[in-house]
């Protein structure tokens, strides 16, 4: 639907008395207007015209500042002569220009160029620096008179010679008779642009004359910060003038991909070759090989750079890696990072070589970095070999093993999983669970099973990780053949698998049915992980159990390691019929575990409810000081309430004290109860013996944070 023109007058009337904090909302509509412009000539003729009006007309400063920004926006030749008769103002020139740099019409640039003659200071400046945003290649010439001039109009103009960045440009600014300062210093960072400019425009040559003449300008040797960053900028220049294998290398690319679609093959099995290289390329070549061995840090830097980033194709990696052995260590290592970085898989040979052979533990670790970013399944055994070495270099292959994802890796590694030292294997089982390879599980599951409990323990930490129903039978027999700390950790692996696999559920009916398979003394084995990992099933047999005087003992203690407060009831009960002290200490003890588990199982309030009936059963101190130490889990005013009065028991005070504080630590809650929680501060100030608790109590009073160590 046209815009309604119409609906403009009011807005425009408005728009020619506005001024700065008048009400901007009847502008809305030319806002409006001038983006349903877009596509419609008549409308953009209309707004032009009218907005013509308010820069011409009697407005305010304001009002031609907006128009001059609306026509920035649709302008087009008809509005150069109203914003040219602003140029030589000095309080809107600015906005004009805005909006001439961005009126597309040739006419724009004209008004800018002859604006030039007619000012003076500032503003010259700021034509300059318009006819440089519109890359005005018609102003080289007008340009180049400046440099001759004031300093900072000169300075100005090289600068937007520097950003039009033509073959004229370049030259005019060779040609400027300068003397040593601000404005040479401009010219040569402005032919420096051009050059660049025109190598991206892929005119090699005038680039690499632009460079070579700047670096023969600056020498072999400057002495300032300046020049050296000068130098390095223009040899650089030269190395990428010289390598034309980036464009050919890409070309080529595209072709292998056309040719890859329109036969249907595989992308992956699409082989991209870069072509011979040119007599330029190896010209550059050359320079970076000697860069590379030579004493100038500048200049190597480039040359690595180069490496990394330029002179494509298999040719100069080839080059690089036959430099390598007469390099001293420090400059292999620069090499071999940077052939890590390149990507070139013809580099691997060489750093396998370097990692086996070098003296140097830096030149190892570099080496690698390279293998394990580049290589493959045939470089396995290289870095397999190296996790035996000295200071950083097992952790440096075992990350590389992780990292390594050539060709056949995957296998490899998990054949040397099954091979090796026991040391070896347990390292390498580890590593496929950092890789997180899934394939890896029925190598997990016979290792789980063998002799050698370092291993067995690995095998099931990766199980853990990855395992589900089908691998629960093995896990298990691998934790009815272990004992002491092994059998804790293979106990907690099938809780994990049973609690937080994918197939939770049906690991935990697995696991189940393995103990129900199992013979007793596997059964009293296998039970505390069932008990762990809870459910109906699990509790109707340790129901059984507490039903059977001869099984009572271990139905008890399943019951202690019930992973929920589902069972607060059950040991409440329990505890009222108990008459053993040890049965009693045991469900005491379950309890305080269990009360303020973040299972969600009770609320906040319920917890706290368990906790003082809890503390009610208490005879001994060190029961209630436990009670105590678990309550600051429940973050609540109505816990604070609980914990602050035994404070003043001196027998847990202490504990009290921990409590008080930790709680304090949840600025939240201290400060919707400053008072409460500053009286118990000084109590605890006035009594404990604790210096943590002390600097803590300290900075919590002041509404301080304090920051809790990590553990070890």
């Amino acid at each position: 639907m046209p815009f309604d023109t119409t609906t403009l007058d009011s807005p425009f009337a408005a728009l020619a008395a506005f001024d700065w904090g008048a009400d901007a909302a009847p502008l809305s509509v030319i806002d409006a207007a001038v983006v349903a412009a877009h596509g419609d000539a008549a409308l953009t003729a209309n707004l032009e015209k009218r907005l013509g009006s308010i820069i011409s007309g009697a407005s305010s400063r304001a009002a031609k500042e907006y128009a001059c920004r609306k026509l920035s926006m649709i302008g087009t030749a008809a509005s150069v002569p109203g914003l040219a008769s602003l140029l030589t103002d000095p309080d809107e020139s600015h906005m004009a220009r805005f909006a001439l740099e961005r009126i597309p019409a040739p006419a724009a640039g004209d008004a800018l160029r002859q604006a030039l003659g007619k000012v003076r200071g500032d503003l010259v400046i700021g034509m300059i620096s318009s006819l440089a945003n519109r890359r005005d290649t018609a102003s080289v010439k007008p340009l180049a008179n400046f440099l001759a001039g004031d300093a900072k109009i000169a300075a100005a103009a090289a600068s937007a010679l520097g950003r039009i960045a033509t073959v004229d440009a370049a030259a005019a600014l060779a040609a400027a008779k300068v003397q040593p300062g601000p404005v040479a210093d401009a010219v040569i960072d402005a032919r420096l642009a051009c050059a660049d400019a025109l190598l991206a425009a892929g005119n090699r040559g005038a680039a690499k004359a632009i460079y070579e003449a700047v670096a023969a300008g600056i020498g072999d040797a400057p002495t300032t910060r300046r020049g050296r960053a000068l130098r390095t900028a223009a040899r650089s220049g030269i190395l990428a003038a010289l390598d034309d294998t980036i464009g050919q290398t890409i070309r080529r690319g595209f072709m292998a991909a056309w040719l890859a679609l329109a036969l249907l093959v595989p992308m992956a099995h699409a082989e991209v070759v870069a072509p011979a290289p040119s007599a330029t390329a190896k010209q550059a070549a050359e320079s970076v090989l000697a860069a590379i061995a030579a004493g100038d840090a500048d200049l190597r830097a480039v040359a690595l750079e180069r490496v990394r980033y330029g002179l494509h194709g298999t040719w100069f990696t080839e080059a690089l890696v036959t430099k390598l052995p007469t390099l001293d260590p420090r400059r292999q290592v620069e090499v071999l990072s940077a052939l890590a970085d390149r990507g070139d898989v013809a580099a691997v040979a060489a750093a396998t070589s370097l990692l086996k052979s070098a003296g140097d533990a830096d030149v190892r670790l570099a080496a690698i970095r390279v293998v394990g970013k580049l290589g493959r399944g045939a470089d396995v055994p290289a870095l397999v070999v190296a996790l035996a070495g000295d200071g950083s270099i097992p952790a440096a292959a075992r990350r590389a093993l992780v990292d390594l994802s050539g060709p056949d890796a995957a296998t490899a590694i998990r054949k040397a999983a099954e091979t090796g030292s026991a040391s070896s294997r347990v390292t390498i089982l580890d590593i496929l669970v950092e890789r997180r390879d899934r394939g890896a599980v029925p190598l997990l599951v016979a290792a789980a099973g063998g002799d050698d409990a370092a291993i067995r323990q690995a095998a099931m930490r990766g199980l853990a990780a990855f395992g589900g129903p089908n691998e629960i039978p093995a896990m298990v027999a691998s934790l009815i053949k272990s004992s002491g700390d092994e059998r804790k950790a293979a106990e907690l692996a099938i809780v994990r698998v049973c609690t937080s696999s994918r197939d939770a559920e049906a690991a935990a009916n697995a696991a189940i049915a393995s103990y129900e398979a199992a013979d007793e003394a596997s059964r009293q084995v296998l039970l505390p992980a069932l008990a762990r990992i809870g459910g109906p099933k699990v509790m109707a047999m340790i129901d059984a159990m507490l039903a059977d005087p001869a099984k009572r003992p271990q139905g008890l203690d399943a019951l202690s390691k019930w992973p929920d407060a589902t069972v607060k009831d059950q040991l409440l009960e329990l505890f009222g019929k108990a008459t053993d002290p040890q049965d009693k200490d045991l469900l005491l003890g379950t309890l305080i575990r269990i009360a303020p588990l973040p299972d969600n199982k009770l609320d906040d309030g319920q917890k706290l409810d368990l906790l003082v009936k809890t503390m009610a059963l208490c005879q001994r101190n060190e029961d209630k000081a436990k009670v105590l130490e678990r309550a600051n889990a429940i973050r609540t005013i109505e816990t604070f309430r609980f914990v602050v009065p035994y404070v003043d028991d001196p027998a847990i005070t202490e504990s009290a004290c921990g409590s008080v504080v930790e709680l304090a630590h949840h600025q939240k809650l201290r400060d919707a109860h400053k008072e409460e929680f500053t009286a118990a501060l000084d109590k605890v100030l006035g009594i404990t013996k604790n210096d943590e608790l002390v600097e803590r109590a300290t900075r919590y009073k002041a509404g301080q944070t304090w920051n809790r160590q990590k553990k070890n």
